[in-house]
């Protein structure tokens, strides 16, 4: 029987192959899984094929980038997946700094599908979370939330006083360096351009973003926002972000776009 994929049809063929390869990845991460509120066995969308789960950050860009229209059904039971519960009630899991981007895979699946009643159900949970993170990893000082930045696992992504100590992983400065880390929350004491992007997209951070981050000499946003005098690099995820979810206004996207032209 033969099985029909959906096809993108565009005047470039190129995009048209980019789309059937990434819809053959996707199939191929397809797999039974229980995890979080998952409580039994249900389709969900892996962090790979060469993974035996879903990653928050994964799921929610899965389904943000056209698996809730794809695969509505298991785009739902990978966001479920991923969520835990504790005192402060259902919130999002896993990395820290990962974890918000939840709160926008969850809108484009609502976006896709119309499924109020998950609507409600993961306005709820985003409340939660982001009550989380505000008890421990908000700044009142900088009003943005401390965090590496989203897809910023490893220390090759940071200036070099994060890539102390011989392990591959950011979260290796905490035992490194536990005298410079925040006393509340995981501590690391840097504020990334993405990160602090994606809570404006659920949380009032516009005014501190633009204050903190955008180089008016220089036209785009800064990377890090830290102790040890900033990172003025330039974010690729975090510039898209920033215009993406309007952080950018008119006159800085026309800015950063004809200097990055």
């Amino acid at each position: 029987m033969r099985i029909e994929i959906p096809q993108l049809e565009t005047n470039d063929d190129n995009i048209n192959k980019a789309f059937r390869t990434a819809y053959s990845d996707i199939i191929a991460s397809i797999w039974k899984h229980k995890d979080g509120l998952l409580k039994e066995e249900k389709e969900v969308i892996l962090a790979g094929m060469g993974y035996c789960s879903p990653w928050t950050r994964d799921a929610a860009i899965n389904v943000w980038n056209c698996g809730g229209v794809l695969f509505p059904e298991a785009s739902k039971n990978t966001l479920l997946s991923v969520l835990s519960e504790d005192e402060y009630g259902v919130r999002v899991g896993g990395e820290y700094w990962d974890a918000i981007i939840w709160v926008t895979g969850a809108w484009y699946y609502y976006l896709y599908t119309g499924d109020v009643e998950f609507l409600e159900f993961a306005y709820k949970t985003s409340k939660t979370t982001l009550k989380y993170f505000e008890d421990t990893e908000f700044s009142e000082e900088l009003n943005l939330f401390r965090g590496p930045a989203c897809y910023g696992d490893g220390v090759a992504a940071y200036p070099d006083i994060y890539a102390e100590g011989g392990d591959s992983g950011i979260r290796n400065f905490v035992d490194v360096h536990p005298e410079l880390c925040a006393e509340k929350g995981v501590g690391i004491p840097m504020h990334c351009l993405s990160t602090n992007c994606l809570y404006y997209n659920a949380e009032n951070l516009k005014g501190a973003i633009n204050k903190h981050f955008w180089l008016f000499d220089k036209g785009y946003y800064r990377y890090i926002v830290d102790d040890f005098g900033n990172c003025d690099y330039q974010e690729g995820m975090g510039q898209s972000f920033a215009i993406l979810f309007g952080v950018a206004d008119k006159e800085q996207v026309k800015k950063y776009l004809k200097i990055s032209i």
